[in-house]
C-alpha cells in the first residue's frame, strides 16, 4: 500500500512540478539566447573619461541623461549605426568600438547593443538630441532607461573595475 500511495503522489504531484520548473529554466535559456539569435535594434555608445561619461540629454529636457546611441536602419550594420547615432547626437566620432554589452531593455522593449569607445575624435556638442558632456553614472541611471542603464553600469564595474583590483 505504501508504495502504492508513493507512486499516487509521485505521478499527481512531483511530476508536474518537476516539468513546471524544468520548463521555466528552458524559458530562461531560450530567452537568454534570444538576446544573441536576433540582431538588436538600438546602439549605444560607453565612452568613459576620467570617471565622466558621454552623455546625452533627451530631446527636450536638460536633466534626463542617456548614452549616444539610436535605432538601427534597415540594412545598416551595428558598427556603422552606433558611429552614426553618436555623431547626431554628440557631433564625435568614437574610434576603437568593441562589443560591451547586450541586453533587452524593459523601457523600449527591443534588444540593444552596447559599445565601449576607446577614444573619440571632435569636441561634444549638441547635436539631433539635447545636451550634450560628461555626466556620473548617479545622472545616467536616474534617465529615462534607468533599469537598463543599472544594468550597464553593474555590468561595467564588474568587467573593468573588479578586475582591475585584483
Amino acid at each position: 500500500m505504501r508504495a502504492f500511495l508513493f507512486r499516487l503522489v509521485h505521478h499527481l504531484v512531483a511530476r508536474p512540478l518537476r516539468a513546471f520548473f524544468l520548463w521555466d529554466s528552458m524559458q530562461r535559456f531560450y530567452d537568454w539566447t534570444a538576446l544573441w539569435a536576433f540582431k538588436p535594434e538600438i546602439v549605444c555608445i560607453l565612452y568613459v573619461e576620467d570617471g565622466k561619461l558621454l552623455g546625452v540629454a533627451r530631446r527636450g529636457t536638460r536633466n534626463r541623461w542617456g548614452l549616444p546611441g539610436g535605432k538601427v536602419e534597415l540594412g545598416e550594420d551595428l558598427l556603422e549605426a552606433a558611429i552614426r547615432e553618436t555623431f547626431e547626437e554628440a557631433k564625435v566620432v568614437p574610434l576603437g568600438l568593441k562589443e560591451f554589452y547586450r541586453g533587452y531593455s524593459q523601457h523600449q522593449h527591443k534588444i540593444v547593443q552596447v559599445y565601449t569607445a576607446r577614444e573619440i575624435v571632435g569636441e561634444p556638442t549638441q547635436g539631433d538630441a539635447g545636451a550634450v558632456g560628461f555626466i556620473t553614472w548617479d545622472q545616467l541611471v536616474a534617465g529615462p532607461f534607468g533599469e537598463f542603464h543599472k544594468v550597464v553600469r553593474n555590468h561595467y564595474f564588474w568587467k573593468f573595475e573588479a578586475a582591475s583590483s585584483l
